[in-house]
């Protein structure tokens, strides 16, 4: 195994580095883009110092450096030298003595890598890499039995890869939920769970896994075609010899190939189901968090619980407390208040008080707190839901979202829908609508 500096510069990275590097990280960018059609991944030095020219006469921006940079011309310049300087590009000299800049091999590939960070639909075509594997098993073709395992090895890696992605992906929305900037705005958080984690985990991602294309389905098939293969000996022979012939090597090194290829196959779907269980929890922790921060944030009553509430968002928010009542109060406190001298027993006389009247008001009021308090439980909504289903499947734009209440009830039966514990589940429809100034791709709710 080589170092990654073996492959790039040691100052390579340095680009990244310093006050300047959204500027360097937005004109590598538009370098990249610019390059996309040239085979050679190269153009003529002015037309790269055009481009970055362009973007610092459409930007208001300051370079910070010890050079005069007096305008676009000379922040183009700039920019070009530190590629330079930074390993990411080399020059050469054409015909005419044009000058003609081209990207470093290695630096095509972190481009690659580093530009499509946010292509999502990419990263999580699950469907295709788990089918495939299944079906070339299933339909083995002895004669071409070497690639048949090599496609399905390499088709294996990325789809664990995949999987360990999105497992970290709802992880950082977990996080993003504590974040400052959306941990206590109340709209910001709904929008969070109804656009960003609905359409990239839920809709692209999670749903299909968990249904119809559980790798569960295929796993067992999977593993018994596998096993009967290799437990053919003219099938292995065959496959270790084409495996040669292919690749130029001995007869050891092609069946260790075939070995460590058919033995990581085996074992990641023989695991898989330990990878898709800390998935879902971790979805469920996702809901399960996001329902105890809606539920925090709409919590304003005086009873206890809203007291104290409303105190902790006060304190995280810098305000005065002392307007916001008291849970109980302190006479004095110093270091014997919790010393209680022994008293000799005395006799107590009893006196039978009148009946207290409880005003009728204040019991409905304390009523209606109990009830306000409960209507947000996984119980409340999924009963809500089963009642509404009676009429058979809905869709998530027929439900009322007039009130902040009623988009509450959204949020929470969208969330419950897709926790294997409810009643009912929650199908993703690629269809987006807009509600009350709402906008969301609906849904279907049916029972489970």
């Amino acid at each position: 195994m080589h170092n990654l500096f073996d492959v790039i510069p040691n100052q390579f990275f340095y680009i990244f580095i310093g006050d300047n590097k959204r500027i360097l990280s937005d004109c590598v960018y538009l370098a990249y883009q610019s390059f996309q059609n040239d085979l050679s991944f190269s153009c003529t030095r002015e037309q790269l110092l055009t481009i970055f020219q362009d973007y610092f006469e459409t930007h208001l921006t300051t370079i910070d450096s010890e050079e005069n940079l007096n305008n676009s011309r000379d922040k183009a310049l700039y920019v070009l030298k530190r590629l330079k300087d930074c390993g990411w590009i080399h020059e050469e000299v054409g015909e005419n003595y044009e000058v003609f800049i081209t990207f470093e091999d290695y630096s095509i590939q972190i481009m690659d890598c580093l530009f499509h960070l946010e292509d999502v639909r990419e990263s999580e075509e699950y469907s295709g890499l788990i089918y495939n594997i299944y079906t070339s098993f299933q339909n083995f073709d002895i004669h071409r039995g070497d690639l048949i395992f090599e496609t399905a090895y390499e088709n294996t890696k990325d789809l664990i890869h995949k999987l360990k992605n999105l497992n970290s992906n709802i992880k950082k929305y977990i996080q993003k939920l504590l974040d400052d900037g959306i941990k206590d705005d109340l709209q910001a958080l709904l929008n969070s769970l109804l656009q960003e984690y609905q359409t990239k985990i839920i809709d692209r991602a999670y749903y299909n896994l968990t249904t119809y294309d559980n790798p569960s389905k295929y796993r067992q098939s999977i593993l018994s075609r596998i096993q009967e293969v290799m437990d053919n000996q003219d099938y292995v022979s065959l496959i270790i010899h084409n495996i040669m012939e292919r690749k130029g090597i001995e007869h050891d090194q092609a069946y260790d190939l075939l070995m460590n290829q058919k033995e990581y196959i085996m074992q990641s779907f023989e695991h898989i189901e330990d990878i898709m269980q800390e998935i879902d929890s971790k979805n469920n922790k996702f809901i399960e968090s996001a329902i105890h921060r809606i539920t925090f944030l709409l919590n304003n009553q005086n009873d206890i619980e809203g007291i104290i509430n409303n105190i902790i968002k006060s304190i995280a928010s810098g305000n005065d407390v002392n307007d916001l009542g008291n849970i109980y109060i302190n006479q004095m406190i110093n270091r014997d208040s919790l010393y209680v001298p022994r008293q000799i027993s005395k006799s107590m006389k009893t006196q039978i008080e009148d009946t207290v009247i409880l005003d009728e008001k204040k019991k409905m009021e304390s009523i209606e707190r109990i009830k306000r308090s409960e209507n947000y439980s996984h119980k409340k909504i999924e009963e809500k839901v089963m009642l509404l289903l009676k009429d058979g499947p809905f869709k998530g734009s027929q439900l009322p979202l007039e009130t902040q209440n009623d988009l509450i009830y959204f949020v929470f039966i969208y969330l419950y829908g897709f926790s294997y514990q409810t009643k009912y589940q929650v199908e993703p429809l690629n269809e987006e609508v807009i509600i009350n100034h709402y906008r969301f791709q609906d849904f279907l709710v049916k029972e489970r």
